[in-house]
């Protein structure tokens, strides 16, 4: 029993926490039947019942959420602690704790779209400035000497790569530039790194990776600071960032990109297993063909052995080819002879067979004869020549002016210049003129001019 004396006033009623709850709880249902509330994301939990349960707070304050089964199939992205989302609720109070609740009946990824149109926005202001051709991404080596890998020192994306180097080419250095992936500093980290890596030139091929998250975990890789840092390196990038389905900025200015971290590993180097067995083709491919290139060598060797005779025997065939040039020579000299004879005796018998004294008499002949044949020949051309000098002086005399002379006629010219006068216009009145006759000459004074 409760002693009264020791309270100021009457106690009228007395409530039970479990009352106190239950009626403040069907306040608060009654007060905000549904609402809708935006917040981020934190301290996500999923129990094996398939509820959700977490907290959605802002920058001054809190407040505890649960989503069960049965609405959990209408969220079309998966909830990750720091997203941003939208969420139309009751207000509720767990009896149990005493704690208000909101009990989710739909959720909206609020951050999503907002992001997803900056990052339509920024790879269309990129692609326009060329950070995107494809004519501009460097090749990929087929076979690199050593990889750098940029991404979390411990995350799952390094060790999916170094598990996919060591069972493809495990003899390949890597070299580790750690990284945030997510988060403020990581677009700052990873630009730092791609300049370090560039600056230590110890790399063929540069692998920049991250697992799996949602598009505001992935943002770092949107950062345009980051895009052009890519864009500017002279080492060829490999991306795998996310899953399939993701794409960022850095995927578009890489020179290749990769699905996932592990695909990434995969472009970056050759399969040792299908290297070597390559290799055994190859050799097989050498091992025959060398052998038939000696099975060939083998058989020309025969041909070759089967020709080949001993010097000896070689000796004895020059000596007989020799012998039968030398046995052909004299034969030739031999008939050679026989036939300058021959003619020697032709041309003696035909020399006594004519007197000599004939033969002068002919010859003075027809000496004789050719210079009577060139005598007459020279009398003819000098006819010739004196018929048409005579004709040449004649036609000569005709034109000579001194002929003209002789016949009366007078030739006027300038006293001036001495130029024969045609016309009566190159003199005037009172001018002197020449008139040279057949003998001398005379100068006379124009006294008048008729035309």
């Amino acid at each position: 029993m409760l002693d009264n004396t020791v309270f100021d006033e009457t106690i009228t009623a007395v409530y039970s926490v479990s009352m106190l709850n239950t009626e403040a709880k069907q306040l608060l249902q009654q007060t905000f039947p549904s609402i809708w509330v935006q917040g981020e994301l934190s301290n996500l939990a999923r129990p094996q019942s398939g509820h959700l349960y977490f907290t959605l707070k802002d920058n001054q304050a809190q407040v505890r959420c649960a989503m069960f089964k049965q609405r959990n199939h209408s969220i079309n992205f998966e909830p990750t602690d720091g997203l941003e989302v939208l969420v139309k609720a009751s207000v509720s109070l767990y009896e149990g704790r005493g704690d208000y609740q909101l009990i989710i009946e739909r959720m909206i990824d609020a951050g999503a779209g907002a992001l997803q149109r900056e990052f339509e926005r920024l790879k269309k202001r990129l692609s326009a400035e060329g950070l995107f051709a494809s004519n501009i991404k460097q090749a990929v080596p087929t076979m690199p000497t050593t990889l750098g890998v940029i991404t979390s020192s411990t995350g799952a994306a390094i060790r999916d790569i170094l598990t996919t180097l060591k069972r493809r080419m495990p003899s390949i250095p890597v070299v580790i530039y750690p990284t945030a992936v997510q988060g403020k500093t990581a677009a700052t980290e990873i630009v730092q790194a791609l300049k370090t890596a560039e600056t230590h030139a110890a790399c063929d091929i540069l692998l920049l990776a991250r697992g799996g998250g949602s598009l505001e975990d992935l943002w770092c890789f949107n950062d345009e600071a980051v895009v052009r840092a890519i864009h500017a390196c002279q080492i060829p990038i490999i991306t795998g960032i996310g899953h399939e389905v993701d794409f960022t900025l850095a995927d578009f200015a890489a020179d290749l990109r990769a699905a996932t971290p592990t695909a990434a590993a995969e472009h970056a180097t050759p399969n040792i297993n299908d290297l070597l067995s390559n290799m055994s083709q190859q050799q097989s491919r050498l091992y025959q063909a060398m052998h038939t290139i000696l099975q060939r060598k083998q058989l020309l060797l025969g041909h070759a052995q089967q020709r080949l005779r001993h010097p000896k025997q070689q000796l004895f065939e020059y000596v007989q080819r020799f012998d039968h040039a030398e046995q052909t020579l004299q034969r030739c000299l031999r008939q050679h002879l026989q036939q300058q004879q021959h003619r020697l005796v032709v041309a003696n018998a035909k020399l006594l067979s004519q007197n000599p004294q004939q033969q002068i008499q002919l010859l003075a002949a027809k000496v004789n004869a050719s210079q009577t044949r060139l005598a007459n020949a020279m009398q003819q051309v000098q006819q010739q020549n004196q018929t048409r000098l005579a004709l040449a002086g004649k036609a000569l005399a005709a034109i000579n002016p001194a002929a003209t002379l002789e016949r009366g006629f007078a030739i006027a010219t300038t006293i001036q210049d001495n130029a024969v006068i045609h016309t009566s216009n190159q003199v005037v009145v009172n001018d002197k003129i020449n008139l040279q006759l057949n003998q001398g000459s005379l100068v006379c004074h124009v006294a008048a001019i008729k035309t």
